[in-house]
C-alpha cells in the first residue's frame, strides 16, 4: 500500500499506479485539500506522505476488510 510507511514523490507514484505526472499531481491535489496526505519539498521535488496516523489506520484497517474472501449467504 503506497504511502502508509514511506513518502513518494511525484514520478515515483506515477510510475507505480502507471499514471502520468499531471494525473498524480491532480489526484494529489484533491488528497491534499482533504487533509489525507501532505508534503514536504526538497528543493524542485515535492515527496508525499500520509497526513497522520489516524488515516493510515484507516486506510489498512480498510485494505483487510477489502483482501477478505466474500461469502455471500444463503437463506
Amino acid at each position: 500500500m503506497f504511502l502508509t510507511n514511506e513518502e513518494l514523490c511525484v514520478c515515483d507514484l506515477g510510475a507505480l499506479l502507471n499514471m502520468s505526472k499531471s494525473a498524480v499531481s491532480h489526484k494529489l491535489k484533491d488528497l491534499r485539500l482533504a487533509n489525507l496526505v501532505d508534503y514536504r519539498k526538497e528543493g524542485r521535488i515535492a515527496f508525499y506522505f500520509l497526513s497522520n496516523n489516524h488515516v493510515k489506520k484507516i486506510l489498512k484497517e480498510g485494505f483487510a476488510h477489502f483482501s477478505k474472501p466474500y461469502h455471500l449467504e444463503t437463506p
